[in-house]
């Protein structure tokens, strides 16, 4: 799988798609409004929000269908924040983040030189300690 987002102005919103693959096999919900297009040699976010007339997604079917492109969704920090009540996030050096948030008892912490990929490393975390379960997460995260 490809691993790095072409380079656009919002690719700092989109958590890393490895990460976005783990919290979707996780069972993290589908229905956000970015999805990436990954390719041999490249992963674009891409959204069909504004196609009001399907135009893009019936181009697009004819590509997927071939198999040479896949799509996984493509989660954002504003998704993902959602999933918590409370959090603090600090900035460590240039680029290292770091989120710490206290869940009954306990303090969770996850790090990463991303800040998207810092809230799906804590999410992931969660998930895998079975601290939460998918449906409480899909839950906050729908709520719009």
């Amino acid at each position: 799988m490809y691993t790095k987002i072409a380079e656009t102005i919002f690719s700092d919103e989109f958590v890393s798609p490895e990460l976005s693959a783990t919290l979707f096999e996780l069972g993290i919900t589908h229905k956000v409004p970015y999805s990436f297009k990954i390719g041999k040699d490249f992963c674009i976010p891409f959204t069909y929000e504004f196609d009001t007339e399907n135009i893009y997604r019936q181009m697009d079917a004819n590509v997927f269908v071939t198999g040479g492109i896949k799509t996984i969704p493509a989660y954002r920090v504003k998704d993902l924040e959602r999933v918590f009540q409370g959090y603090t996030v600090t900035k460590k050096d240039t680029d290292h983040y770091q989120i710490a948030m206290s869940h009954g008892i306990s303090m969770y912490t996850a790090s990463s030189e991303r800040l998207p990929d810092v809230f799906a490393c804590l999410i992931i975390q969660l998930l895998q300690g079975k601290k939460v379960t998918t449906n409480e997460i899909n839950e906050r995260m729908l709520v719009v």
